[in-house]
Parts: structure tokens; C-alpha cells; sequence
């Protein structure tokens, strides 16, 4: 049975939101590692046996637009399209929808923790707390960075997804054990031109 990082125990099939500010930089790239995550270890990532994984945004910038170009370029490095995806806002129905829904800093966190419903079922943690040595630590936006700072956050939140995915999928098996590139994985979302990216993410 899942287990998160507070000791929380799970009977459904794992559900996990990524969240940060727009979401067009962070919480997709680990809507996207997750993805590719769950891929290597066998299990579907479409249809209606999926593996349910998405990510969100506290803010309300970037409604609609595509992921950061910086971001799409950092995935597509390791085999990963994140180019269908489109931001959304994080909505009170998460909270039930979702076992897991991951921040990537402290700002995240706290909006989240402030509106959590009495009824939510979601473990919520930072995506650093899953990494063995750096709970409590963020993943530092890049969206004012450079491109070594995107490089940074993918690298963090790849750990971070990586041990991650252990907890929540102990008994899947390994399907990709070569290179440990991540698996060519398009998360779930509708084709449309690229937004151009107004704020962090």
C-alpha cells in the first residue's frame, strides 16, 4: 500500500499533483518525469488505466499557455515531451482527486496547506522531502535564470521523482534498465500553438 512521506497510508491507486507558481516551468517537468518515471517501471501512462499524474499553478498568469520553452527544451534533452501540456490553476476537487500533491517550494506549501478542504485524502509535501538528506529544501524557480538553472531544477526534481516513484510503485518492475534516460512519455493535454511565457513558473 502507497505510503508518503508523513507515514500516511493510502488504499487507492496513487494520484499525484505537482504544483508551483504558473505552472509552466516546474510542476510540468515533474508532471513529466513522473510520467516517464511510471513508463520505465511498466505501468500505462494513457487511457483509462493510466496512471493519474497532472500539476498546477497557485497563480493565475499563465492560464492556458504551453510550458516554458527553457523547460520544454531541459525535458526534450532526456526524451520527454511536455509540449501538449497546459497551464491550470490548482482547484479545491484536487485535494480529493489527488494521494499526492507535491510542492516545489515554500510558498507553494503553505497556499496549499491554507486551502486544503476538511475532506482531502492528499499527502502534500515538498518535492525535496522524498530526496533522502534535503527535506525542507525547495526547488528554486529558474524562471528568471539562466538555462543552467532550468538544468538545476530538472536535475532536482529528476531525484526527487525518482525516489518518488520507489514509494509510490515499490512492486513495479523496472521496463527500461539501459542508461537510465527517462522513457519518450506525453502527458495528457489538448495540441495548441505555444503561449508566450509571461511569468514564473
Amino acid at each position: 500500500m502507497p505510503q508518503g512521506p508523513t507515514g500516511a497510508l493510502f488504499p487507492q491507486q496513487p494520484a499525484v499533483l505537482f504544483v508551483c507558481t504558473g505552472n509552466i516551468c516546474r510542476s510540468p517537468m515533474g508532471e513529466g518525469i513522473l510520467r516517464a518515471e511510471a513508463a520505465k517501471r511498466g505501468l500505462s501512462t494513457e487511457g483509462p488505466q493510466a496512471v493519474r499524474v497532472d500539476s498546477a499553478a497557485i497563480a493565475h498568469w499563465n492560464l492556458g499557455d504551453a510550458p516554458d520553452q527553457r523547460a520544454q527544451a531541459q525535458m526534450a534533452a532526456m526524451g520527454c515531451d511536455i509540449s501538449a501540456h497546459r497551464a491550470r490553476m490548482v482547484r479545491v476537487g484536487d485535494f480529493r482527486r489527488f494521494t499526492h500533491i507535491i510542492a516545489m517550494d515554500h510558498s507553494h506549501l503553505k497556499h496549499l496547506l491554507a486551502m486544503r478542504p476538511h475532506d482531502s485524502i492528499a499527502d502534500i509535501s515538498l518535492m525535496l522531502d522524498h530526496v533522502p538528506g534535503q527535506a525542507g529544501q525547495a526547488v528554486a524557480d529558474p524562471y528568471y535564470g539562466t538555462t543552467a538553472d532550468f538544468a538545476a531544477a530538472r536535475d532536482l526534481i529528476t531525484q526527487g521523482c525518482a525516489h518518488l516513484a520507489a514509494k509510490l510503485w515499490p512492486q513495479a518492475g523496472q521496463a527500461d534498465q539501459g542508461g537510465g534516460r527517462a522513457t519518450t512519455t506525453t502527458p495528457q493535454g489538448r495540441t495548441a500553438p505555444n503561449a508566450k511565457e509571461q511569468h514564473h513558473g
